[in-house]
């Protein structure tokens, strides 16, 4: 500024140093020490003191272009107010050079007669917690800063700034070249950090045709309060009247906190630009005389106020905002709300005219006369409010947000339905589960299917996001659904959310294998189709008509029947049936061409209505058996002449008799294994009832006595004594299977005891009987 010169000092170079740590109080008097880039001085909590005076080369300075410097831990000045003098700062960005940083962390300044920071063509960050009290109207106490660009990184920045010497509290002049804020005063609190100021100056001293940026990052705080009410200049928040070459922008983040406790309204005048409050921020603003800007007409600057926590404007003009646009195109002032915004309007600070609700309106203010350009139309009285308004005060009414629906676990009757909402710290009362069948009907409640009311939520926190789910049953099977949900909180309801289809799955009722033969078997299977119920609500959600029959089943199609040997279908067969039905629920067929005695295993497989294949099968498979071929008894009479050979007489071969028949051969031609039996042995005339039948090849010689033997010869060989088969006691002779024991070649053999005898011709009848390996 102005009366700023060099002092005559001593040259103290710090070059080549990077870190100092204090282990004292020090007082740096008048000497000079020049810091270079990457140069940190850790106070460690202890005390410096300096008398820079005029000159801009005592204490702390820094003389290089694209540098940084930290200090931290550290005091300055003494409780007093002495010891901190002059007004280049505690480190001197040299206005020689440009695009310097200047870092402080957890510092502490007091002075009455001194400015803490200058640096015009680079920029100042602040980390931890810093507190400037800065007082006195001596010389050197002036602006808080003189620099285009300030930054509260992290943590809080506390500055009390009561002085008389000059008029601003930051001071931006910057135009050169390698600043890269030049032509700009530049305010930005990050997020979490907090920028506490409380000043008697115009906050923001620059250039008329500068760029005036204040931002405010996400639950970032800022506070402003101006005490000067008398000084013209010094009350006012930016100085001087932006021009149409300015622009002015106001970005406050979600969550972020801004209070501005103003003396006189923000004089944007002819600059463009906007003053925007971001979602859920809340942001008081008050000015002790006048509207809350001050803007002249046909100009762009814009007011927007997006789904804030709170947005309270207090002026002394009527219309609050104070905003001039005598073109009715321009719109001035827009308020975007994905819920809804309740408008309070004032008559001044404290006489409440009226409120109404919007959702989302887009105004052109001029002055005192508001009126619509898109959006929600507000009515003449809600226009009229807002005119007659001194104070404006928006608050987002948080009804829930749907952020989310799904489905899961469908069953042929019944889902899983799943919603989750924002419930903006209002805990919920009612969700509500819409089903449709159609997605035309989607969105009109008295078209839904099915509509249940969830109230109760006891020992549950709803408050904010929440997942509700719930399982809806009496669904009809085979069918295309689409699941609509509303939530509502203390505030209200949500919107009905988005439709998300789903279907449902296929029933089997029925899968019948019936007249089972030894070689097919019918087939029979049903589907579940319209057996769900559903409510008609045409008459509204008061008066519905319950338990009405489903009639809007999705068709079958491309079913089959699916057969094997084995129960795991490694291996099976595909038969397409013929079908029945208004949606081919019913559907049959005979199935030809099986084998005997064979246990097969039966499943349907087909088409849901959503295009999915689906398999389908009683638990946890249908199976059936298929019928052995007869059992067949054969009859073999035997007819035997004795007569002994005489060369046998005499000897111990007399009475054999034998046989060796090809006829007397049994061959198994089935496809499963058998078993063969005798099962009787009868005499069949007066010849064979003369003759006794024994097992005795001794004591009965000279006697009619006969013992006759059934041989066989296969794989395996047996022999059966038939003088002891009975009907009531069978003899086995052994098994006949379908590959390598097909056939018994059968011989008889035994002895008559009675060799010299007339000759007999008895005649016997011999049954074999055939039956399944068991």
């Amino acid at each position: 500024m102005a009366g700023k010169h060099r002092g005559s000092v001593k040259d103290l170079s710090l070059e080549g140093k990077k870190l100092f740590r204090l282990t004292n109080d020090i007082n740096l008097e008048m000497v000079s020490y020049k810091l270079s880039n990457g140069v940190v001085i850790d106070g460690n909590s202890f005390k410096i003191t300096y008398n820079k005076a005029g000159s801009y080369l005592a204490g702390f300075c820094l003389e290089e272009s694209n540098a940084t410097v930290t200090i931290k831990n550290t005091k300055f000045g003494n409780v007093d107010g002495s010891g901190a003098t002059g007004y280049y700062g505690i480190v001197t960005g040299n206005s020689g050079f440009s695009n310097s940083t200047i870092i402080f962390e957890n510092v502490i300044y007091v002075s009455n007669n001194g400015q803490p920071l200058y640096n015009p063509h680079g920029k100042f960050l602040f980390r931890g917690e810093n507190i400037f009290v800065q007082m006195g109207s001596g010389s050197y106490a002036q602006e808080w800063a003189e620099t285009n660009y300030v930054e509260i990184q992290s943590g809080t920045t506390t500055v009390y700034h009561q002085t008389t010497t000059t008029d601003g509290f930051i001071y931006s002049y910057s135009t050169a070249a390698g600043n890269p804020y030049k032509n700009s005063s530049q305010v930005v609190v990050k997020k979490e950090a907090t920028f506490d100021v409380q000043t008697n100056h115009t906050f923001l001293y620059s250039s008329a045709s500068f760029a005036q940026n204040i931002t405010v990052e996400e639950n970032g705080h800022l506070n402003i309060s101006q005490t000067e009410a008398t000084n013209l200049v010094r009350k006012r928040f930016i100085y001087p009247d932006l021009n149409t070459y300015a622009t002015a922008k106001f970005n406050f983040d979600k969550n972020s906190n801004v209070r501005l406790d103003l003396q006189a309204p923000i004089q944007v005048k002819a600059a463009t630009g906007s003053f925007i409050v971001n979602p859920n921020a809340t942001i008081n603003m008050s000015v002790a005389s006048g509207p809350t800007f001050d803007i002249t007409t046909k100009n762009n600057f814009k007011i927007i106020i997006y789904d804030p926590k709170l947005a309270d404007f207090t002026g002394t003009g009527q219309g609050t905002f104070g905003l001039l646009s005598d073109n009715a195109s321009v719109d001035s002032l827009a308020v975007l709300t994905s819920n809804k915004v309740k408008v309070d309007s004032y008559f001044n600070s404290t006489t409440w005219l009226s409120n109404f609700e919007t959702k989302t309106t887009i105004l052109n203010a001029n002055g005192t006369v508001y009126q619509n350009i898109m959006g929600e139309k507000l009515t003449d009285e809600n226009l009229r409010l807002l005119g007659l308004s001194k104070r404006l005060v928006f608050t987002s009414i948080k009804i829930p947000m749907i952020l989310s629906t799904q489905v899961n676990q469908q069953t042929g009757n019944s889902a899983q339905l799943s919603v989750t909402s924002e419930n903006y710290g209002s805990s919920a009362k009612e969700v509500k589960y819409l089903l449709f069948t159609s997605l035309e009907d989607t969105g009109t409640l008295e078209k839904a299917k099915h509509i249940e009311n969830v109230t109760d939520f006891e020992g549950k926190d709803t408050s904010n996001m929440f997942t509700y789910e719930h399982t809806i049953n009496g669904l009809n099977p085979n069918t295309k659904y689409w699941f609509q949900a509303m939530v509502t909180n203390q505030n209200g309801r949500s919107e009905l959310s988005s439709p998300v289809a789903f279907s449902t799955k296929p029933i089997l009722n029925v899968l019948y294998a019936g007249s089972v033969t030894t070689h097919s078997v019918l087939l029979f299977a049903m589907l579940d189709s319209d057996t769900g119920i559903w409510t008609d609500f045409s008459n509204g959600e008061e008066n519905p008509i319950k338990n009405k029959q489903a009639d809007y089943g999705g068709i079958y199609t491309n079913l089959f029947f699916e057969y094997s040997k084995d129960k795991n279908f490694a291996n099976y067969q595909t038969i397409e049936p013929v079908l029945d039905g208004n949606k081919n629920e019913m559907f049959y067929i005979e199935l030809t061409g099986l084998d005997d005695n064979t246990t097969y295993y039966v499943r349907v497989k087909g088409t849901d209505v959503s295009g999915e294949e689906f398999i389908l099968s009683e638990t946890p498979v249908k199976e059936f058996t298929t019928q052995l071929e007869e059992v067949i008894d054969v009859e073999i009479p035997i007819e035997m002449v004795f007569q002994t050979k005489n060369k046998d007489l005499g000897t111990k071969d007399a009475g054999e008799i034998y046989s060796q028949r090809d006829d007397y051969q049994v061959v198994n031609k089935g496809t499963v294994p058998v078993q063969v039996s005798v099962s009787d042995f009868k005499k069949q005339n007066v010849d064979a009832e003369t003759i006794e039948l024994t097992s005795d090849s001794v004591s009965l010689l000279g006697k009619d006595a006969l013992s006759i033997k059934l041989s066989g010869l296969g794989a395996t060989t047996f022999e059966a004594d038939l003088a002891n088969v009975v009907n009531e006691n069978p003899v086995l002779i052994g098994n006949l299977n379908t590959t390598d024991q097909k056939k018994i070649q059968l011989d008889f053999s035994g002895k008559f005891f009675n060799p010299l005898r007339t000759m007999l011709l008895p005649k016997y009848q011999m049954t074999l009987k055939f039956e399944p390996v068991k």
